[in-house]
């Protein structure tokens, strides 16, 4: 809210409505005391929500609540010094009494003493300084996991380095990484292939059956097998 615009004059109404219902819960008294302390000046404007009527409506629950809240209460009280001049009397006299200054809490004395002063002594330059609205808060990194979640969602392209090159770049580098890998299954497959071919005729060597011209292997004893005799010499 205090980084949108849009939305302060909304939610300072909005608080401004919910305390005036008769039983309200002392967290309605933080949320309202710090956002009418910030933009009560946007709703200002208004007759029935005038500084006034702002500040009597807080200050009709600073006695129900605790020692804590108090203390939130008393520095919208010094805001609105510097909101509302017109009303600067009025929160003098309730920051002077003695139920603030004499206050057993030692943060309630010390902020009642110190705002009092500082409404007194301060001109209007320095408490617009000093009292001046709450800084946008900075934008906050997202979480690793959200970062994770950002990035696998679905229908989402992974980040590639080789794409980040450029359009023409990264086209070819892609093509070419795609031709190489094609490369490498061919040349895989065919030494698969040539293997296989090997082992089948390293096997029929070693069977006797690729010799050419009748030949046969030698076994174990010195003598040929699978070589048929020369009956033709014997006979003659």
């Amino acid at each position: 809210m205090i980084d949108n615009n849009l939305f302060q004059g909304y939610a300072a109404k909005t608080v401004f409505e919910a305390l005036q219902a008769p039983a309200c819960h002392e967290n309605m008294v933080k949320v309202g005391g710090y956002i009418l302390g910030e933009f009560g000046n946007l709703i200002a404007g208004d007759a029935r929500s005038s500084p006034a009527v702002q500040f009597r409506l807080l200050h009709s629950k600073y006695h129900l609540c605790s020692s804590a809240t108090r203390a939130l209460l008393l520095t919208t009280y010094v805001k609105f010094v510097n909101l509302f001049p017109e009303i600067r009397s009025g929160i003098q006299d309730i920051l002077g009494q003695d139920s603030n200054l004499k206050n057993a809490d030692a943060e309630l004395q010390q902020r009642a003493s110190e705002y009092l002063q500082l409404s007194k002594v301060a001109s209007l330059d320095v408490l617009a300084t000093v009292l001046e609205e709450m800084p946008p808060f900075p934008e906050k990194e997202s979480s690793g996991l959200l970062n994770l979640l950002k990035k696998k969602r679905p229908g989402r392209v992974p980040d590639n380095p080789e794409i980040k090159l450029g359009d023409g770049e990264g086209q070819a580098s892609g093509k070419k990484s795609s031709k190489g890998a094609a490369a490498q299954l061919a040349a895989a497959a065919a030494a698969q292939e040539g293997g296989a071919a090997g082992g089948a005729s390293a096997s029929a060597d070693l069977l006797g059956l690729g010799l050419d011209g009748g030949g046969g292997a030698v076994n174990g004893n010195g003598s040929l097998v699978g070589v048929e005799p020369a009956t033709d010499n014997l006979k003659k």
